[in-house]
């Protein structure tokens, strides 16, 4: 048994007779990695098996982005879609797929005299969608009926009426109710919305 230069015992290997570290002597520990969240990547995949790349840019600029699309439901999806998602995506590329919710359809309202009038609601687009929920929130941030009807008699009913024709018709209750479930059902199982809170959901836990 000889001393090594640092005064620690070495035992003489039984092969060669090179000094071999004693058990007891320390072994530093290598340092963990450091995993980065800048640029980290995740593949989400839709329940229509496509398949969507999404990108964090890094804590400051994910912030930024998502601070100048506050208040917005289409701004933050378009940012998503933008910096977020890689490739190109956008309202009409999802405009485009057919994920089996109808974004549109007709009622048939009775009225006092025993006619029938039938109305054609619903929405044209996506895009269309994200602005009805913006256009239904007033100053306070809070849902509002009067704004959401002012939209919807406007833009999603194809009938040319405006929403004095309910001081004499019936109907408004039936379309305002057809719009809700339309919306949704968008909400729930559209392609776009999923894919949206697929979104959200992973700049969450890159914020962690």
């Amino acid at each position: 048994m000889e001393n090594n230069e640092n005064g620690q015992n070495n035992v003489i290997s039984q092969q060669g007779g090179q000094p071999v570290p004693n058990k007891t002597t320390e072994v530093k520990e290598t340092d963990k990695p450091v995993v980065s969240k800048k640029f980290k990547q995740e593949t989400y995949t839709a329940p229509s098996g496509r398949q969507y790349l999404m990108t964090f840019p890094g804590m400051r600029k994910a912030l930024k982005l998502q601070s100048d699309a506050a208040g917005s439901e289409s701004d933050m999806h378009q940012m998503f879609m933008d910096k977020i998602l890689e490739g190109n995506f956008n309202y009409p590329y999802f405009n485009n797929i057919d994920d089996g919710v109808d974004k549109q359809k007709s009622i048939d309202v009775e009225q006092d005299d025993g006619s029938k009038v039938t109305f054609k609601v619903g929405f044209k687009n996506i895009k269309q969608f994200d602005d009805f929920r913006d256009s239904s929130i007033d100053s306070q941030r809070q849902f509002s009926e009067y704004l959401a009807s002012e939209y919807a008699i406007k833009n999603l009913v194809q009938n040319d009426i405006s929403i004095n024709y309910f001081d004499e018709h019936k109907g408004y209750t039936d379309i305002m109710t057809a719009i809700s479930k339309i919306s949704s059902d968008i909400r729930e199982n559209s392609e776009f919305m999923v894919v949206m809170n697929a979104v959200k959901d992973f700049l969450n836990k890159m914020f962690q």
